[in-house]
């Protein structure tokens, strides 16, 4: 059952006969009512208006995440760059070729690590409250 209650007026729909006003004529489209629409030049500069300032503003919203996406990857190339001459720095220099193939394989779906250090896990398990304090 529907929520709605009460009646459709049958001088909403076209084509019927029209009893209130006049006896046997028929209301149709072009003679329901009077034209009560406001829209005048100064609604439709308004129109347009709204939805060129709307265009703008969803054409400007995708150049600035375009331009934040850009300097986005700017600063994470930055990162890599510190990251890599920090281990260069440490003498990882010569393993770099070793970590290219482990991050190409765990790309790949495989190479998983193949489960936890039981011991550490037994060790943890058994701590306390009272031993973080």
């Amino acid at each position: 059952m529907g929520s709605f209650e009460g009646y459709t007026n049958k001088y909403a729909m076209s084509n019927v006969d029209d009893d209130a006003q006049e006896e046997g004529k028929k209301v149709t489209f072009y003679n329901e009512s009077a034209d009560m629409n406001g829209w005048d030049d100064v609604a439709k500069a308004g129109c347009i208006v709204g939805f060129v300032a709307f265009g703008l503003g969803i054409i400007i919203v995708v150049i600035m995440i375009a331009i934040d996406m850009k300097k986005r990857m700017q600063m994470y190339e930055g990162l890599i760059e510190e990251d890599v001459d920090k281990m260069k720095k440490m003498g990882l220099e010569s393993k770099f070729k070793e970590f290219e193939l482990e991050l190409a394989a765990r790309m790949a779906g495989g190479d998983a690590d193949e489960g936890v250090d039981d011991q550490l896990v037994t060790q943890a398990l058994e701590l306390k409250p009272s031993d973080f304090a």
